[in-house]
């Protein structure tokens, strides 16, 4: 069966604020899963048979590219798993995790691609409390590593005594 997923107004709770909660709704299989926007609108400002801000709703041009949003990502990921496929429910549909993107400095990057980089060339895990630090943690033990990665390649290269 087909899954939809729509943006709901929840008018039977109300906030705090006066204000009702968005939430987006998947139904699959005769089951539905919410899960809010974490946004809210005055139930007065809401148009109910569209499901959508009503034209004199107070930032209506951004609830409506939230919504947007949203729904575009749950109905990809509904046809993701439609062509791989995969059995799904709403519920897994939505409790399903995103691999996040934490923003970092060039610093951060480049020390956790050595840090990866290290831990497949010594198989060991790194950071364990009863092995030595291979993996250095800021610019300067960078700049050491270097140093003397770079003392036992000259004495590679060097005739022996």
């Amino acid at each position: 069966m087909k899954a939809t997923v729509t943006v709901i107004c929840n008018k039977h709770k109300i906030l705090a604020n006066g204000e009702s909660p968005l939430m987006i709704r998947v139904a699959k299989d005769g089951k539905r899963t919410l899960k809010s926007l974490n946004i809210s609108v005055n139930p007065a400002h809401w148009d109910f048979t569209k499901s959508q801000p009503k034209g004199n709703c107070p930032n209506r041009n951004l609830i409506k590219q939230v919504i947007l949003k949203v729904e575009m990502e749950y109905q990809s990921k509904v046809l993701d798993k439609e062509i791989k496929n995969e059995e799904f429910t709403a519920l897994s549909l939505v409790t399903e995790k995103r691999d996040e993107i934490k923003a970092q400095t060039v610093e951060e990057f480049y020390l956790s691609v050595l840090n990866e980089l290290l831990m497949k060339l010594y198989e060991v895990p790194v950071n364990h409390k009863d092995e030595k630090n291979v993996v250095p943690q800021n610019i300067t033990e960078l700049a050491d590593l270097t140093k003397e990665i770079r003392h036992l390649i000259d004495s590679l290269k060097s005739p022996s005594k």
